[in-house]
């Protein structure tokens, strides 16, 4: 898997990767997550993480497709993870632990 910091172009595959995660029975927390991740507010964590050096917005791509996201934030002798998605598609093949083994 390939990492790189995200880009506002970025937002829309974002947005489905984080709206993926949700089960389809799941009405009120898929409102949450809509509200959550508007596309103007992915595009703000994006652009504030790109000014901000404590700040990490990164991507992770398989075979040139974007499949999960992570926002962390450098605490000084630590990362704060603030979210991690992977579509749902790519769980349980390490891909995870690789966005955790890229912040270390």
């Amino acid at each position: 898997m390939n990492m790189r910091e995200a880009v506002p172009e970025d937002a829309t595959l974002i947005r489905n990767i984080a709206l993926a995660t949700i089960s389809q029975d799941d009405s009120n927390r898929t409102r949450a997550m809509e509200r959550a991740y508007r596309q103007e507010e992915i595009v703000r964590a994006i652009s504030s993480s790109e000014e901000a050096r404590e700040q990490y917005f990164i991507v992770g791509e398989y075979e040139e497709d974007v499949i999960g996201f992570c926002h962390a934030i450098d605490r000084g002798d630590m990362w704060e993870m603030l979210r991690l998605y992977l579509h749902p598609d790519y769980h349980r093949n390490g891909y995870g632990a690789a966005f955790l083994a890229h912040l270390q």
